[in-house]
């Protein structure tokens, strides 16, 4: 991403978390985001070009955006978070507690998502035909070994929220002691106990697991883009 795209959307970042109330529909109707998100058409209706991002290419465009996509919705899914929990000061209505655990939900498809548009965009860009294999690969040959086992936690993780218990959720249980994220230890039925929000996944998917899936995969895109161009 170009110098000041970059800095017009860590800067929106930055000030969404110092403000969670924000409205970030606020932010992205300024000029300077609109530049950013609104590409120019040809009199055909073909894209041509983002003014700050300059010209559109799927996989770095898709990927440099995850980060605003996972605060966006970080941003407002907190928002009615916060209100529910005051109704719930006075109301112990069912439909408020569904709230909550729709909105833990929400989480876990975002980041399914997340990695399912990734592997999508390497495989058609990269001509990979196993992307996340190959990736790896690629991360240890250029000496990016923690990056790699960094991505196989959260990859796992991911495959996990999609399959349940299975391969993948023993692996992470096998390392969950250097792990950034919890795993539910086999036989347990909540992270925390008693708490009625959680809905039946067998990883946490807090904000943190968010914005670092979101990073993780703009990070990578970057190094390989770099490869690509000769200078990594």
């Amino acid at each position: 991403m170009p110098p000041l795209a970059e800095g017009v959307v860590m800067g929106g970042l930055a000030f969404a978390r110092q403000n969670p109330a924000t409205n970030f529909s606020q932010i992205l109707s300024r000029p300077v985001y609109r530049r950013l998100v609104h590409p120019r058409l040809d009199a055909s209706g073909r894209i041509l070009s983002a003014p700050i991002l300059g010209p559109l290419r799927m996989h770095a465009f898709d990927t440099d955006l995850l980060p605003l996509c996972a605060e966006f919705t970080l941003s407002h899914s907190r928002k009615v978070q916060g209100e529910v929990h005051e109704e719930l000061q006075t109301s112990a209505c069912t439909s408020l507690v569904t709230a909550l655990r729709m909105l833990r939900l929400q989480r876990a498809i975002l980041v399914t998502g997340m990695f399912s548009l990734f592997e999508a965009l390497l495989q058609g860009k990269m001509g990979w035909t196993e992307p996340f294999k190959q990736l790896k690969e690629n991360l240890k040959q250029i000496g990016d070994l923690e990056l790699a086992e960094t991505f196989d936690d959260y990859q796992l993780a991911v495959n996990v929220l999609k399959h349940g218990a299975g391969r993948s959720y023993h692996q992470l249980l096998a390392r969950s002691s250097r792990l950034k994220f919890k795993v539910k230890p086999e036989g347990e039925s909540f992270f925390h106990e008693g708490d009625v929000s959680e809905v039946a996944v067998l990883i946490d998917v807090d904000e943190q697991f968010v914005r670092q899936c979101a990073a993780l995969i703009q990070q990578i895109s970057s190094i390989i883009r770099l490869k690509r161009t000769g200078k990594c």
